[in-house]
């Protein structure tokens, strides 16, 4: 069952790189030679081998670009609206990275760069793109694999769909742990029965998410979740009863996910959980009484994964 869940867990994985490979989401539209700008020639900006070096302005719809040419870079100015880069002669050719829109690799430079001399260059994002950006997409559906540990440890699954910064997600976890034996005896003190517990956790949680900064958000979550347990029976007991036994309760939980924005498809997160059991049946409430169980089902949790946004 254990080698089971782990190929589940690897094929999550598998899944979001594939699903979150894109082309970039911009490309340059033009790069020229400015013959009236004698900005590069006033500042006398010097590489480190005493050269002057070009200027190239970017006009830019966002100001988090960065910027690779192959002979690095002496200066860079962010504004707003626009790049300055100062680069030294004979750049040929210059990687472009953005954090949501992806990557531009070796772009090559269609004029030659010479020194002291500026250059004009638009950055032009797709529309779509810098609307999902700025604004957050209107609609998102989304994959979350993450896996949890703590107390329960295992993987877990859930499709979310966001409307605007609000967001529902169903999902459910996959424990791969276990609880040590749990034995009950009755009121004369004898044993009664004795199971060591997994869980399986379909969850349904709602969040709301709050931007602090261009690719990192909290998202405070609110859930339930309907919590079977599995026990199987102890194999140092002798006494004749079902080989399995489940329990079941439902839950609040209470959860805060950072999130971390690699691209505009795929997000990091950790997520720190509370977990309040509500429902129990009796044979919870029963096992409850061992306070190695109560802390394997209530209590704190941890969860680390990937969302892919489509």
């Amino acid at each position: 069952m254990k080698t089971t869940y782990i190929r589940f867990a690897a094929l999550q994985l598998m899944l979001l790189f594939v699903l979150s490979a894109s082309a970039q989401d911009f490309q340059v539209t033009k790069f020229k030679e400015n013959l009236f700008d004698l900005t590069a020639a006033s500042a006398a900006v010097k590489d480190n081998n005493g050269d002057e070096c070009a200027l190239i302005r970017f006009t830019v719809q966002d100001s988090n670009f960065d910027f690779e040419p192959n002979l690095g870079v002496v200066q860079m100015t962010r504004k707003k609206g626009e790049i300055q880069l100062y680069v030294p002669q004979k750049t040929k050719m210059i990687t472009i990275r953005h954090a949501v829109f992806g990557v531009l690799r070796d772009y090559r430079i269609p004029v030659d760069i010479e020194a002291k001399t500026v250059y004009d260059a638009v950055i032009a994002v797709n529309p779509e793109a810098l609307a999902a950006y700025k604004k957050g997409r209107e609609r998102v559906v989304y994959v979350n694999a993450a896996f949890s540990a703590m107390s329960i440890m295992g993987p877990s699954l859930g499709v979310g769909f966001n409307l605007k910064h609000h967001n529902i997600e169903l999902g459910c976890l996959f424990g791969l742990n276990k609880t040590d034996d749990l034995f009950v005896y009755d009121t004369a003190g004898n044993l009664r029965e004795g199971y060591a517990y997994s869980v399986i956790r379909p969850y349904l949680r709602y969040g709301y998410q709050v931007d602090l900064g261009d690719f990192f958000s909290v998202i405070p979550q609110v859930g339930f979740a309907y919590n079977m347990y599995r026990g199987k029976k102890a194999d140092i007991v002798s006494t004749s009863y079902d080989d399995y036994k489940s329990a079941k309760t439902t839950s609040l939980t209470l959860s805060a996910r950072l999130q971390f924005d690699l691209n505009r498809h795929l997000k990091v997160h950790l997520t720190p959980e509370y977990d309040l059991g509500l429902s129990k049946d009796d044979n919870y409430k029963a096992l409850s009484a061992d306070s190695k169980f109560k802390s394997f089902t209530e209590g704190f949790g941890l969860s680390a994964g990937a969302i892919v946004y489509f």
